[in-house]
């Protein structure tokens, strides 16, 4: 984001004549200060000093606000995937901050293989479905705050890339885990070992990795 448009207000003196036309036309709007100077406010109306200022400090306030709500509700949805806390960009406006843009890190897990524990599975995919809430949580805000951005968007494909992955290992150690306990009587605790993948296949131990699982299981993603 940046300034958004918004501009300082500044004087429009009745002696000119779009000054004077300007008075005739607002006079009675503005009641007895149609002798001093009118002022734009941030929606082009021309009005009193004082209420132009309070526009120009309204909408300073309603995008500081919305970029705030937007990197909190990355960092809330994001859980344990959050990386920090929020971080801004500001700017002086006349004296009077403004939050141009912010940023939330939310950290994407590695992807995981069938091999691996089966904890460590499950856990990637809580972690990827983190990354996901995490990266799209803004869009539920409505508004400037709503508005998801492109890196926004980035992270949120990669953590479904990772959701996907991790799923489809899932399954695959499952039904390895099924043949293991049929043929052995027990379910390995930790990572699968090559042996054991090779004998849930029925096969040599040789090189249990040469084709993917999913095939020689004929697994489905």
């Amino acid at each position: 984001m940046s300034t958004n448009g918004i501009t300082y207000p500044t004087p429009i003196y009745p002696n000119t004549v779009n000054g004077q036309q300007n008075r005739q036309q607002n006079g009675q709007r503005v009641g007895q200060q149609y002798q001093q100077p009118l002022y734009k406010d941030q929606n082009g109306n021309l009005t009193t000093k004082t209420q132009a200022m309070l526009s120009f400090e309204g909408r300073i306030n309603e995008q500081n606000k919305a970029i705030q709500s937007h990197e909190e509700a990355h960092m809330r949805a994001a859980g344990p995937q959050a990386n920090g806390s929020p971080v801004y960009n500001t700017t002086s406006i006349f004296g009077h901050t403004l939050i141009t843009g912010g940023h939330q890190g939310v950290n994407v897990p590695s992807e995981i293989g069938f091999m691996a524990a089966k904890p460590q599975i499950e856990n990637t995919m809580k972690a990827a479905q983190y990354t996901i809430n995490g990266a799209e949580a803004p869009s539920t805000l409505g508004g400037m705050a709503g508005e998801l951005s492109d890196a926004d968007r980035a992270v949120a494909a990669r953590g479904r890339a990772v959701l996907s992955s991790s799923k489809l290992a899932f399954r695959q150690r499952e039904t390895i885990d099924s043949r293991l306990q049929r043929l052995e009587g027990t379910v390995p605790d930790g990572a699968l070992k090559p042996e054991q993948v090779a004998k849930a296949e029925g096969k040599g131990a040789s090189n249990p990795q040469k084709k993917a699982v999913g095939e020689r299981l004929n697994i489905m993603a």
